[in-house]
C-alpha cells in the first residue's frame, strides 16, 4: 500500500489504497469518502479563513474542505455518491487565542460549518483538549486511526 505524509497546507485525494498521515496540533484535518467507490482524501488546514478575500491557500479551513471536496468530486468523474466526513486535531496546544478562542476551536467550527454547507455528514471526529495527534487514514477503507503524542 502506497504511503505518504501530509505536510500543514497541503491536500490528498486518491483512488488508489493509499495510508495518509499526519500531525496536528491546533490544525485541522477532514477525511472525505465516498464508500460506494473506496474513494478518500484528506486535508490539513492551519486557519480558519484567510485575512484577504482573494487568498486561495490551502492552509485555510474555509479554502481546503472546498479544494478536498472539489477533488474528491473530479475523482468521481460524474459519478453520484455519498460522500462522508471525519475530523481530527484542533487542540489547544499553543495557547494562541484569537477573539478569546483558541485557533483549535476556531478551525473546528470551521469545519462544521463547510461540511454543513457542503451537506456532508460528519461520522466521527475528535477535537480540542491539550495534545497534539497522530493521524493515520486509510484511503479506501475510511478507516482513522488517532493517537496522541506529547
Amino acid at each position: 500500500m502506497k504511503s505518504i505524509f501530509l505536510y500543514p497546507g497541503h491536500a490528498y485525494v486518491t483512488n488508489e489504497p493509499t495510508t495518509i498521515t499526519t500531525v496536528l496540533g491546533s490544525c485541522v484535518a477532514v477525511a472525505l469518502f465516498c464508500p460506494e467507490k473506496k474513494i478518500g482524501g484528506l486535508n490539513h488546514f492551519l486557519l480558519p479563513r484567510p485575512m484577504e478575500e482573494n487568498d486561495s491557500s490551502l492552509k485555510y479551513g474555509c479554502n481546503a474542505i472546498n479544494y478536498l471536496s472539489k477533488k474528491l468530486q473530479a475523482e468521481l468523474r460524474g459519478e453520484s455518491c455519498k460522500i462522508e466526513a471525519k475530523f481530527y486535531g484542533g487542540g489547544n496546544i499553543i495557547g494562541a487565542n484569537i477573539f478569546k478562542e483558541s485557533v483549535g476551536e476556531l478551525n473546528v467550527e470551521m469545519a462544521f460549518m463547510e461540511l454543513e454547507k457542503l451537506k456532508i455528514p460528519v461520522i466521527d471526529y475528535n477535537v480540542g483538549g491539550n495534545l497534539s495527534r497522530k493521524i493515520k487514514f486509510i484511503t479506501n477503507t475510511f478507516e482513522v486511526f488517532h493517537e496522541f503524542v506529547e
